[in-house]
């Protein structure tokens, strides 16, 4: 997971699809908002999984409460 970022329980973006607006929905996720790119990175069973949106694509957003914290990793020599 992204270092320092929390996890939710749920992450909910309304997504613009044209002239559409849609709910989508990411479970025990992080995001992290950077530059113009909101980031959404999930943890599986099989490995890490990361979608990528960009600001314009987005209409708004909601975060449950977070589920844990990681604690950033240091690397020492």
């Amino acid at each position: 997971m992204m270092p320092g970022a929390p996890i939710y329980e749920k992450v909910e973006l309304l997504v613009k699809e044209g002239s559409n607006i849609i709910n989508v929905v990411h479970k025990n996720s992080g995001m992290v908002i950077t530059g113009n790119n909101l980031l959404i990175i999930t943890e599986t069973e099989g490995g890490t999984k990361g979608k990528v949106y960009q600001m314009e694509e987005i209409d708004g957003y909601q975060l449950s409460t977070p589920t844990s914290v990681k604690e950033p990793e240091v690397l020492q020599d």
